[in-house]
């Protein structure tokens, strides 16, 4: 349905020909709604959307900064929930994540390397990656449950990978 930000700017989905009525959050994923991601992160609030998004290890965001031209920018609101980041993502932070999600909730930092060795075979440098829960496990499968949507019949069906034998 018709939803405003709080500047009372009109959110609208990607098809701009008006809205569904009620929906589920499988349903907002699948149709990529920007109506539902909006009134989700409305909800519970972009400063809890924020806080999540470091936990995935985005790295990138910005808290509450004043620039050179002395305006004030901060990632902590509604555009949030549409990606709209001041400094954007780093890709290796973005797989981090969506790992995460199909790591079952448990986020690991992602490295270069596991461990590098001489000719003889000694290790000379090793690397261990952290790791921290995200989500509950439950949770992680309703998300990878509803995102397999987006594919077998949302708005990524034309990247479904058909198995022949």
């Amino acid at each position: 349905s018709p939803f405003n930000d709080v500047n009372g700017r009109p959110v609208s989905n990607w098809w701009k020909t008006g809205y569904r009525g009620l929906s589920t959050v499988r349903s907002g994923i699948r149709d990529s709604m920007n109506v539902v991601t909006s009134k989700i992160l409305t909800d519970i609030t972009p400063k809890v959307g924020f806080d999540y998004l470091k936990e995935f290890g985005f790295t990138t965001l910005v808290a509450n900064k004043t620039l050179d031209n002395g305006n004030v920018v901060s990632d902590i609101n509604q555009s949030l929930a549409l990606g709209g980041i001041t400094y954007g993502v780093k890709n290796i932070e973005l797989c981090a994540a969506y790992a995460a999600i199909a790591n079952k909730g448990v986020y690991t930092q992602p490295i270069y390397y596991t461990k590098v060795l001489d000719h003889n075979g000694k290790v000379i440098l090793e690397s261990t990656p952290s790791t921290h829960t995200v989500m509950k496990e439950s949770t992680a499968w309703l998300l990878t449950s509803a995102m397999k949507d987006v594919i077998t019949a949302g708005t990524g069906t034309r990247c479904k990978v058909i198995e022949t034998n």
